[in-house]
């Protein structure tokens, strides 16, 4: 098998159309599968043993052994769609409620059937549009899902060709730019596919389908007036004569064509839009193996980032410790850097701290306090008092000290008291013909006035 090779088929009740990376293949069935086939296993293997012997002619033997991962759409009559209407659901309660309903709207509803459905459309307009649903025998999904496995191969995906069809008609024929919000209701759209004797018409008015029909190729006036009364734009999927009376019976009735020149059938671009098509068509074999695919990636993803933890954790450490040595390494730089600062600051908040409990004091005392601290303090060594009246704010004190002048000069630099004076004669005291000691008499004014 090739390594990555991704192939997409159209599986039909009488053939498989695969598309190559360079061409189209159709291979024949035998026998021929139908609807309620009870074991479409040996048309299946068959049908897949012949792709494979394709496929080793076209890639050689060396490059088919990697993996084939097979995308399929299975055309009418194996798959059925119908619209149906449904309330403004989510996406799971929709499929449920399909599930249980889809006897009652597909043929043979007896049977198990393998159910999906989606609404086209964006906004408000798609929550309340009707549901595409598509439904596929449960046995054939999963004889197709058996018998890819069988071979080695991986099954992506399945899904109806009508699906396919749509997403074909919308690539081909895209919506104008002012209907890209998917609500538009001005552009009609169709498919005309033709398979075996049966043709199906899909069309599509915006991005919403609103009609799903199938009549007999014979009667052209029947699917014309199938098409409806408003044409737009058609895309015929079909060869030979049959297409050439359905392109001149749709241009009389006004459709403008898609590719007229271009010849396509139904198997081939059912197989082309495989991989974008929706719904799918999950059969509990397929949801398994995805489960496990989840599961077993959720597993890689989850030992990969327990090793990369582990693995991160000591370079982590390391980082850590490392910041923590450059932040000590600056905090002690810092500490070097602010350490006079620091001490400086210390000393000024104890001069601070001094000078507020001087001021503390200050405001506790008296104006005499003041006056007497200030006396003592201005006094020259050598002076003394001998004694100290005071009359409201005059103040008469009697002193004794060697220069009389020199005290009264010291004491005029007072805060606390002014109108410096000496009251009265000057006593000196004479010693061996000199005089050594003054005895003198000085009156001052406190200036803010004083208690006894």
């Amino acid at each position: 098998m090739m390594t990555g090779m991704q192939i997409r088929i159209a599986l039909g009740a009488d053939e498989i159309t695969a598309v190559l990376p360079d061409r189209e293949l159709v291979i024949p069935l035998d026998p021929i599968l139908h609807p309620r086939i009870e074991d479409p296993g040996p048309a299946l293997r068959q049908g897949f043993g012949r792709l494979e012997t394709e496929l080793r002619r076209e890639f050689g033997e060396e490059r088919l052994t990697g993996g084939v991962r097979l995308q399929v759409a299975l055309v009418p009559p194996l798959s059925e769609t119908r619209l149906i209407e449904l309330p403004p659901l989510r996406t799971t309660e929709v499929e449920a409620v399909l599930r249980r309903i889809a006897p009652r709207h597909f043929l043979g509803g007896g049977r198990d059937l393998i159910v999906g459905g989606k609404r086209f459309g964006k906004g408000v307009m798609a929550d309340t549009a009707p549901v595409f649903t598509a439904a596929a025998n449960r046995n054939l999904v999963e004889a197709v899902h058996r018998a890819v496995e069988s071979r080695g191969w991986q099954l992506e995906r399945i899904v109806p060709a009508q699906a396919a069809w749509i997403h074909a008609l919308q690539e081909a024929a895209p919506l104008p730019s002012a209907d890209r919000s998917g609500n538009g209701r001005e552009v009609t759209r169709l498919v005309v596919a033709v398979v075996g004797e049966v043709v199906y018409l899909v069309r599509l008015v915006g991005s919403q389908p609103d009609l799903l029909r199938r009549t007999a190729n014979g009667d052209l006036p029947e699917i014309v007036a199938a098409t409806g009364p408003e044409p737009g734009r058609a895309l015929v999927l079909a060869e030979g004569e049959m297409r050439a009376r359905l392109v001149h019976a749709l241009v009389e009735a006004g459709w403008v064509l898609i590719s007229p020149e271009e010849h396509r059938t139904a198997g081939i671009e059912a197989a082309r839009h495989t991989a974008e098509a929706l719904p799918e068509l999950v059969s509990p074999p397929l949801a398994r193996a995805r489960n496990r695919k989840v599961r077993r990636r959720t597993r890689m993803m989850l030992t990969t980032a327990a090793l990369m933890l582990v693995a991160a954790a000591p370079v982590h450490l390391w980082g850590v410790n490392r910041a923590l040595d450059e932040v000590r390494a600056e905090r002690a730089a810092l500490r070097q850097l602010f350490a006079p600062a620091l001490e400086q600051r210390d000393t000024l908040d104890r001069m601070v701290e001094r000078i507020e409990s001087l001021q503390v004091v200050e405001q506790a005392t008296t104006r005499w306090t003041a006056c007497l601290v200030e006396l003592s303090g201005l006094l020259p060594r050598d002076t003394h008092l001998v004694s100290l009246r005071g009359e409201g704010e005059r103040v008469v004190l009697e002193a004794v000290g060697e220069r009389a002048g020199e005290t009264l000069s010291a004491l005029r630099r007072a805060s606390s008291f002014r109108d410096v004076r000496i009251e009265g004669l000057i006593q000196r005291e004479l010693e061996g013909g000199e005089t050594s000691r003054e005895h003198f008499t000085l009156s001052l004014v406190l200036t803010d006035g004083g208690d006894r």
